[in-house]
């Protein structure tokens, strides 16, 4: 079940004192201390839920060996509307695999991005945003599973400099088959996020360089694989709400569809909208990025089980 990485009701208000037009960067600031420490939890988070990945690859060895190694590579690039006008190169990768019972998923993504800080001007490089997530999960029937989540990422567009997530979740199958999926899951996150500013939008909410929350999470995802086809699909998407502060929500969204080319090649378009309530100050809470491209992609398993 993938993550990583939108609510339309959630968007922040216009900045009407901004030229028409023109946008205002301010590059994130990496606090030494709170900056290191972010990524040190997050390193750790991610090393912990991939050794549990293995030792769940090791534990049903025999089960997972007749469901090969899954791999899915892509490369894009896009342009963007929304928090700025900007332009972006994108690799993606995933690994997966999984039997009738047991299995995981680690995937991760870097972006480097280019912005226009005015419509007459040149674009100017803004830096980089990584991801990394592992979900290990585990049937207990045939439609009943537990999710784990661990999950890193940085973003100097959004002026994020650390955010770790972990957790587990409860989830339900209604569609499991050879050439389809469709699940959901509900749990509960710890979220840590480092800002590079510590003032924080909207109002309600206390200035902090860095805020630790609960989260009671929704996640659901799906694909689509027609036999005989050269189209394919799949969706990954997500609400988190913090319940000690309800307005404070977070949501995903992540849609894909692949054209065969040859093989195992394929052009992709995908797209993707995010959602914070909770951001620093003079940066929107919702984003929304297109993508076209190139992925490979391993033979998919001949089992329902995904």
């Amino acid at each position: 079940m993938t993550e990583p990485e939108s609510s339309e009701l959630l968007g922040g208000e216009e900045d009407t004192a901004r030229p028409v037009g023109c946008v205002r960067y301010t590059p994130p600031r990496r606090d030494g201390i709170a900056f290191r420490r972010a990524r040190f939890h997050g390193g750790l988070l991610y090393t912990l839920a991939l050794a549990l990945g293995l030792v769940v690859s090791q534990a049903s060895a025999e089960e997972l060996d007749i469901h090969p190694l899954r791999v899915n590579l892509a490369t894009t690039g896009s342009l963007s509307t929304g928090n700025l006008a900007q332009a972006q190169v994108m690799g993606s990768g995933q690994l997966s695999q999984s039997g009738e019972r047991l299995g995981y998923d680690l995937l991760g993504s870097v972006f480097r991005m280019w912005v226009r800080p005015a419509p007459d001007a040149p674009l100017l490089p803004i830096g980089d945003t990584l991801a990394l997530t592992a979900l290990p999960f585990a049937y207990v029937s045939e439609r009943v599973f537990v999710l784990g989540t661990a999950r890193y990422e940085h973003t100097q567009l959004r002026q994020i400099s650390g955010r770790v997530n972990g957790g587990a979740a409860v989830g339900y199958t209604p569609i499991r088959q050879a050439d389809r999926l469709l699940r959901a899951a509900l749990g509960a996150q710890l979220e840590r996020t480092g800002f590079a500013s510590a003032a924080l939008a909207p109002a309600w909410v206390d200035d902090a360089d860095a805020r630790l929350v609960p989260r009671l999470t929704l996640q659901s995802n799906g694909w689509l694989r027609p036999k005989g086809s050269r189209l394919s699909g799949r969706f990954v998407g997500g609400v988190l709400v913090n319940p000690v502060l309800p307005r404070d929500i977070r949501a995903y969204l992540d849609v894909a569809t692949d054209l065969a080319i040859a093989g195992p090649l394929s052009a992709r378009l995908a797209v993707n909208l995010l959602h914070d309530t909770v951001l620093p100050v003079d940066v929107r809470q919702t984003d929304t990025r297109a993508t076209l491209g190139l992925a490979w992609r391993s033979p998919a398993p001949q089992s329902p089980a995904e």
